[in-house]
């Protein structure tokens, strides 16, 4: 997975400004990192009573195939997998109940083909190629009464998606940054 610096340094907007996030995105600029079946990825970034959140995985992490649904089973399955990113945020994302969080999906990109992430300007594509690999792709906010910072925050997506083993988070907030690695036995980051 690739990751878009341009909107990284929108979602970590303070980071980026302070440079404590640039060299992480360049390293991950530099190639083409290894799209690993299993694995996800995961940014978060806090700035007082809001966390945004990218997540990318390959798409047969959820869906258990990479290419275009196009039998009426595979459908349901990426349509009930879509449905959990969409409307599952409370599953998804478990806060302190102290905090007051809410959130929200902000937009889920069923299917990301490895052209449509290095051009995703680029309108309708159909690019379909043997071997494609694909992604899903998908952002929400949390919006919190207190801020969340230094809290600790229940993630539950390794749960929800059988194929997915385990997701590199890296989290960047007004005061503090870190890297974590979730899975079924480790589903908590701090904040």
């Amino acid at each position: 997975m690739k990751l878009n610096s341009k909107f990284l340094c929108l979602l970590f907007g303070v980071a980026c400004n302070l440079g404590i996030f640039l060299p992480k995105v360049a390293t991950a600029r530099s190639g083409h990192k290894a799209h690993e079946h299993g694995r996800a990825a995961l940014n978060v970034a806090v700035e007082d009573k809001k966390v945004v959140f990218e997540f990318e995985s390959p798409s047969e992490s959820i869906y258990g195939f990479e290419h275009e649904a196009k039998t009426d089973e595979q459908k349901k399955t990426r349509d009930a997998a879509v449905q959990i990113l969409k409307e599952s945020v409370d599953k998804i994302f478990i806060f302190e109940s102290k905090l007051g969080c809410s959130v929200t999906s902000n937009s889920v990109e069923p299917f990301v083909t490895e052209d449509d992430h290095d051009d995703h300007h680029k309108k309708n594509s159909k690019a379909k190629h043997s071997g494609e690999h694909s992604e899903v792709h998908a952002a929400y906010t949390a919006t919190c009464k207190e801020s969340p910072a230094g809290s600790q925050l229940q993630v539950d997506l390794v749960s929800l998606f059988p194929k997915l083993k385990s997701i590199k988070v890296q989290v960047v907030g007004d005061k503090s940054q870190g890297s974590f690695k979730l899975s079924k036995t480790m589903n908590k980051i701090k904040l």
